[in-house]
């Protein structure tokens, strides 16, 4: 299997595959460029992440053992870069990413709150919007300290995302509640939260440098707490604050 290079969040990065199939899924981000590091990924990472996945989807009822050899390396893909892309400023976070008018959006929550529902309703409610990436968008933060969204081939179950990079403009932190509210928030308010939603590699060093990025991203961009209950009027109300803002 020949080697290729691809590009993530403007890092050049090489590929050393198992498979054809993660070629093909990664082939929107290829690059002639050189790379500045290469992920070569090994039969004993294939099965680290056979058994992470049997671990944590036991409880949809999928029969441990029958997990695609080619989904497996693009799982194990995405966490050697993750682990490897932090030292250029770049970290991995859980959420969906709407673009809306060159600026984006990112909602997070805990799988099953309903990050993707609303975010939908975004694009509902606004014709100009579109999924940046609808589940693990990488987060850099530049040397002025300016904070980016950059689309990944890794889109969640909705395949929802685009090859862009585009400036974050808020972070919201969704939460199951009867009735519809939104309020800005300080850091010190969201931050455990956050953390849940971070690709934190192994290591001391990796670790903090993490969390150093995490705390710059929350310091630079707005961010809010929202409660909704997943109807339309959930997104009339995140709509209202989070764009009229940024006015």
């Amino acid at each position: 299997m020949s080697d290729f290079t691809i590009s993530l969040a403007g890092i050049p990065i090489g590929i050393s595959p198992l498979t054809q199939k993660v070629r093909r899924y990664l082939s929107g981000y290829i690059t002639s460029e050189p790379p500045l590091f290469t992920i070569v990924t090994t039969d004993e990472d294939i099965e680290r992440e056979r058994a992470y996945a049997d671990k944590t989807h036991a409880d949809e009822g999928i029969v441990a053992g029958q997990w695609n050899r080619g989904y497996l390396e693009k799982l194990s893909l995405l966490r050697n870069i993750a682990n490897k892309i932090v030292e250029y400023d770049v970290i991995l976070f859980h959420g969906a990413a709407v673009a809306v008018n060159g600026k984006c959006y990112l909602f997070t929550a805990p799988s099953g709150t309903g990050k993707t529902t609303h975010s939908r309703l975004w694009l509902e409610r606004l014709p100009q919007a579109y999924i940046l990436n609808g589940d693990k968008p990488f987060l850099k933060v530049t040397e002025e300290g300016n904070v980016l969204v950059c689309g990944v081939p890794w889109r969640g179950k909705e395949g929802m995302g685009r090859n862009e990079i585009l400036p974050l403009e808020a972070i919201c932190v969704l939460e199951r509640s009867p009735e519809n509210w939104i309020e800005p928030a300080e850091p010190q308010d969201v931050i455990s939260k956050l953390i849940r939603q971070i690709h934190v590699p192994d290591g001391l060093t990796a670790s903090v440098k993490v969390m150093q990025l995490l705390d710059r991203i929350c310091r630079k961009v707005r961010l809010y707490r929202l409660g909704c209950n997943m109807e339309p009027e959930a997104a009339d109300v995140s709509i209202g604050a989070m764009l009229c803002e940024n006015d």
